[in-house]
């Protein structure tokens, strides 16, 4: 049962990252923390370690991605905002539209 889960968890958070479904992400996030904590109450023989590393593995990696992203739109909020300011000095000297 706790390598199904786990497996599941890794494809839904894999299948999430794809997708750039980040609140989808977030949410699986809790979700394996959940699962995590879980664990500490099963008997060791009851743990998947094979999984539990495919999970670990691919979170990681997708903890990688989301941040790689985050890096990425900020980058692209500076550079707006840094022109942003140039672009209002150019419509004060336009012309209204419908003129």
């Amino acid at each position: 049962m706790m390598r199904k889960e786990a497996l599941m968890l890794n494809n839904a958070l894999n299948d999430a990252c794809q997708s750039e479904d980040w609140l989808r992400v977030q949410s699986l996030d809790r979700d394996i923390s959940d699962f995590l904590q879980r664990l500490h109450t099963a008997p060791p023989e009851a743990i998947d370690m094979s999984a539990l590393r495919i999970l670990q593995q691919s979170h990681y990696e997708v903890m990688l991605q989301s941040q790689r992203r985050l890096e990425t739109l900020q980058q692209k909020l500076q550079r707006y905002h840094a022109s942003r300011e140039g672009l209002q000095a150019y419509d004060l000297f336009s012309p209204p539209q419908g003129e």
